[in-house]
């Protein structure tokens, strides 16, 4: 049974922080026990997530404003359950890193075949279309979960 996900992206100041709160927000709705948690594989740690991030949240009236970026650790990988990277690359680099994560690292994109590309340092559109993508597919895993 999945009880908690680990949400990973590069930096964790971008994507993951999106997928993090979309992830926890969708469950709470759905009345899903989940834990959400999210870690960068190259983290930018100690940064606060991307301000077009924050504002994309802020417009949902959801907040990024706490958001730290942490570095993905064994012990993450360890207690998830599912862990939701964005890209094929970025699900063999864990895997190559953390061998415990071979078997419950996918895509967040997987069910609908597709990649989240990375918005950073790129204008508010590409931030957009990253973030219509990570909601599709958290829609997807979580009736995949229920």
């Amino acid at each position: 049974m999945i009880k908690k996900i680990l949400v990973l992206c590069l930096g964790n100041i971008c994507r993951s922080p999106i997928a993090e709160v979309l992830l926890r927000e969708q469950a709470k709705a759905k009345q899903l026990d989940l834990s959400v948690d999210s870690a960068g594989i190259t983290a930018m740690e100690g940064w606060s997530a991307n301000p077009t991030s924050q504002t994309l949240m802020e417009e949902r009236q959801l907040s990024l404003k706490n958001h730290v970026a942490k570095q993905v650790t064994a012990a993450l990988v360890k207690e998830a359950d599912l862990i939701l990277v964005m890209d094929e690359e970025q699900r063999r680099m864990l895997e190559r890193k953390f061998h415990e994560a071979c078997g419950k690292t996918f895509r967040i994109g997987h069910h609908g075949g597709f990649d989240v590309e990375d918005p950073y340092q790129k204008e508010r559109a590409a931030f957009e279309d990253a973030m219509r993508k990570i909601e599709q597919g958290a829609i997807e895993w979580l009736e995949f979960i229920a």
